[in-house]
């Protein structure tokens, strides 16, 4: 991937002006202009919240995958969701419109998942139960392990 770009400095002072990057080995692709300086961006992740976003997301992932709980499926929810907003700006300033849609989608199922976990009415009556029925299953484990 990175071994196929070049980069190329056009006229200009060292360091200013406009770069382009190409991909020197693959015909057919267009070559996109870079600016230099304050404002510079790469072709690789390397903002602080892209590097957020990216992280968030694994860290996310592997809270709801994990199935550790509601409460920890939530807050996965929840950081799935700030994920989400910091991949949207970084698209919105990167130019990169699909991302920051892509992802003003996904915060919208985070939110409903957020929603399904913590606020719905319906669900939290499940939750109560369920976690009343736990609470006594394991009173009835510890009596049988005392008793035995």
């Amino acid at each position: 991937m990175l071994a196929d770009m070049t980069h190329r400095q056009e006229e200009g002072e060292p360091g200013e002006g406009a770069a382009t990057i190409a991909r020197a080995s693959r015909p057919g692709y267009a070559e996109i202009p870079q600016t230099r300086g304050a404002h510079a961006r790469t072709t690789i992740m390397n903002g602080l919240l892209e590097w957020y976003a990216a992280i968030a997301g694994v860290i996310a992932a592997f809270m709801v995958a994990g199935d550790f709980g509601r409460k920890a499926t939530g807050l996965g929810f929840l950081l799935f969701a700030t994920g989400s907003v910091a991949w949207i700006i970084a698209g919105l300033q990167a130019g990169t419109p699909p991302l920051a849609v892509q992802n003003a989608i996904l915060l919208l199922i985070n939110l409903y998942g957020m929603w399904q976990y913590w606020l719905s009415p319906k669900n939290r009556r499940k939750i109560e139960v369920i976690e009343a029925a736990v609470e006594e299953f394991e009173e009835k484990e510890a009596k049988a392990e005392a008793a035995a």
